[in-house]
């Protein structure tokens, strides 16, 4: 348990000085369009790094926006904005600015 906490106070660490050096980190809301509810109830490994990269917001305690994007056959895809802890506003103040240039409606 203590080296599972030790690395993910390293993990933590690295993403919050890159953080640091950056206004925000903007990715894809999701690697993968949504499943079906077959595959959902499979017992299917559906590993997806993007997934796991977004939990670094959680794990960090950072601020994380995902905003809508565009849709591909009819399923909408998300933009997810991520910034440095206690940057809440400067985050909503880009997530509203992205939604402007793709003419969507501020959040």
């Amino acid at each position: 348990m203590l080296r599972s906490k030790k690395v993910r106070a390293l993990i933590v660490n690295n993403y919050n000085n890159l953080l640091k050096t950056v206004d925000a980190i903007i990715s894809p809301g999701s690697s993968n369009l949504a499943i079906d509810k077959l595959k959902l109830k499979s017992k299917e490994e559906r590993t997806n790094i993007i997934d796991d990269y977004l939990q670094l917001a959680n794990f960090s305690g950072t601020p994380s926006i995902t905003i809508p994007w565009e849709k591909y056959k009819g399923i909408p895809l998300g933009l997810n904005i991520t910034s440095a802890a206690w940057t809440d506003e400067k985050l909503l103040n880009i997530a509203n600015h992205i939604l402007k240039l793709l003419g969507g409606e501020n959040v």
